[in-house]
């Protein structure tokens, strides 16, 4: 799967169980950099479907994947 988040190692966790995982990041900004805005991404189990603030992204690696 690829990369998804903004950093921030503490999101907001909503699981609707048998139906939507929410994670809401809020705005990442440490000190020394610029940093990163507040994200929510919520993936439907049922399609398999990632959306990011409404708006689906896609999954698949392109590149490099850890």
């Amino acid at each position: 799967m690829a990369w998804f988040g903004n950093c921030d190692d503490e999101p907001k966790r909503t699981v609707v169980p048998g139906k939507s995982v929410t994670l809401a990041f809020p705005a990442y900004r440490p000190l020394r950099f610029k940093g990163t805005s507040a994200a929510t991404y919520v993936y439907d189990i049922s399609t398999g479907v990632l959306k990011k603030d409404g708006k689906a992204v896609p999954t698949a690696c392109k590149g490099k994947c850890e």
